[in-house]
């Protein structure tokens, strides 16, 4: 089956053959383990009970 310019659903691009979209830049598969070092490597706070507002709308 070939695909051709005037068959075309989406606009040619380095992304796009006009019909299948596509990674260029070749990318390495990662598992789950790797999300779990990601995960780990992240250091989370507790989130405030409130924000207090101190916004100043000085408006003439």
């Amino acid at each position: 089956m070939g695909c051709s310019s005037s068959s075309s659903k989406y606009p040619l691009t380095d992304h796009c053959n006009g019909s299948k979209f596509y990674n260029p830049v070749e990318s390495s598969e990662h598992g789950f383990l790797d999300v779990v070092k990601l995960m780990f490597a992240f250091s989370f706070e507790n989130w405030p009970e409130k924000l207090e507002n101190s916004i100043n709308l000085d408006i003439k």
